[in-house]
């Protein structure tokens, strides 16, 4: 069969178009990044009663950066981390736990010698290190939460399963007229062959996790009082635990600043590993810098025995 007049001139246009975008040569895009200039990072979430928090005290750094923070040892020698504080005055950091690239621990972790935060004061925190503009902050201690009572409803763990997940019935009474902020935690003390070793709990808003993909649900660490402000309110929580042995559980409620419950609840949106999950801002409290400082309550305790 002959071709049709429209169809050669359908396939000599085609040949022309890849004969034009062969010869045309791409030209090379070189994006140019502004100069990154390094500012000092602290994260100094102060939970009173821990003597296991750490601070974290390092620099910000840029797309291209390459940063081995177990060998920073330039930085390190020449920070200094300050507390000011309104009893003891001005109480000098220090470094009580080196790097280590064999353990799970790659910056140095700082700390405090000084335990007793009092309600509604006003605490500041310096850092310097050399080359580095200083970075400062304060925060104020909230109040001690007024933790009515805690319930626990221990359940177990199906047999095909070693995670089951306790319900624990918190109530507790809110200061009206302003906004308040919560903090919960919970652990419990086992025996494994005469090891005794504290759990925690990690709390979630549902009872049960049927399809075990953590993303799907919410962790419930912290809350606000904008549904029950002012009044004396129980809400629950879902513990989850192995099946461990224990006969205790210790209960602790604080209260965070809301600069500290914006940070924790940026920083778990973040660590949520879902295809959904949406860029994540931190908030900061740092001037020159970047960051968080804050130091809850002092906690209130409850000690479930069974």
């Amino acid at each position: 069969k002959e071709m049709k007049i429209k169809d050669i001139n359908s396939i000599v246009a085609l040949f022309t178009l890849v004969g034009f975008m062969c010869s045309c040569e791409i030209e090379d895009r070189v994006i140019e990044l502004p100069p990154h200039e390094s500012k000092l990072v602290l994260n100094s979430q102060i939970l009173q009663g821990d003597t296991t928090t750490g601070i974290l005290l390092t620099e910000s750094i840029g797309i291209t950066d390459t940063f081995f923070r177990n060998e920073n040892e330039a930085f390190r020698n020449s920070s200094t981390l300050t507390l000011y504080t309104p009893d003891k005055g001005a109480i000098e950091g220090y470094i009580y736990k080196e790097p280590n690239e064999f353990e799970n621990v790659q910056l140095p972790l700082w700390k405090f010698d000084y335990n007793d935060y009092i309600e509604g004061e006003t605490y500041s925190i310096e850092a310097k290190v050399d080359g580095y503009d200083m970075i400062t902050s304060e925060t104020i201690v909230p109040k001690q939460p007024d933790l009515v009572d805690v319930k626990v409803y221990l359940k177990e763990a199906p047999p095909n399963r070693f995670f089951s997940r306790d319900k624990f019935e918190i109530t507790i009474n809110d200061p009206a007229d302003e906004e308040n902020y919560y903090l919960i935690r919970a652990n419990f003390l086992i025996n494994d062959n005469g090891f005794e070793y504290l759990r925690k709990y990690r709390f979630f808003d549902a009872p049960e996790n049927p399809i075990d993909e953590s993303f799907l649900e919410n962790r419930m660490t912290i809350l606000n009082d904008k549904s029950f402000n002012g009044r004396e309110h129980t809400f629950v929580a879902y513990g989850e635990r192995g099946k461990y042995d224990f006969s205790e559980i210790t209960f602790s409620i604080y209260q965070i600043s809301k600069k500290s419950y914006d940070y924790q609840l940026a920083f778990e949106n973040y660590n949520i590993d879902s295809p959904f999950a949406e860029p994540v801002t931190f908030p900061n409290n740092i001037d020159d810098g970047y960051g968080i400082f804050s130091i809850t309550s002092k906690p209130t305790i409850k000690l479930i025995k069974f």
